[in-house]
């Protein structure tokens, strides 16, 4: 699933993970910070990862903003996979 939503935050899309069942009642701005934090803690090197205690601070909202940086593709997709011209995404799956 991270292929996709790394692929989806890529093409600023992320609103297309949203579970269609919300029908839109949801904050745009927050599934951005979401899938930021998610993809964030998928980095391969430990040291680029947000700590769990940050982790649990945002998801908390005892701190407001994701880190300002933006994470870099995850390290569990391989390159090649992620520009593959094959490989296509589309809402059935999700």
């Amino acid at each position: 699933m991270f292929e996709q939503a790394w692929k989806l935050f890529k093409a600023d899309r992320v609103s297309s993970l949203v579970d269609v069942a919300l029908a839109e009642d949801y904050d745009t701005e927050e599934v951005t910070q979401v899938v930021k934090l998610a993809l964030s803690c998928t980095q391969q090197s430990a040291s680029a990862r947000p700590s769990m205690n940050f982790v649990v601070a945002i998801l908390g909202n005892y701190i407001q903003d994701t880190p300002n940086h933006l994470p870099s593709q995850p390290g569990f997709i391989p390159e090649t996979y992620i520009s593959s011209s094959s490989w296509s995404f589309t809402s059935d799956a999700l």
